[in-house]
């Protein structure tokens, strides 16, 4: 069985917007937030990413049952 789909004219697009799991947006140099041991890599990922896309440097270290992350840049 073939799905049908109706076309539609003239609907707008929604912008574009989304939201952090981390606070990235909240953070000045210096700033630093702690994630769980089974967060950290996304954590790490999610840092990585932003620096690659120019939205400021960071570093993380694994502390005590987690991960900090700070902004350096």
């Amino acid at each position: 069985m073939m799905d049908e789909f109706k076309v539609e004219k003239n609907i707008p697009i929604p912008k574009y917007s989304r939201e952090h799991k981390y606070p990235w947006d909240e953070m000045d140099v210096g700033d630093s937030f702690y994630v769980s041991q089974e967060s950290a890599a996304g954590a790490r990922a999610s840092a990585s990413s932003r620096a690659k896309d120019g939205h400021g440097k960071y570093a993380s270290r694994t502390v005590e049952d987690g991960c900090r992350i700070w902004r350096i840049e």
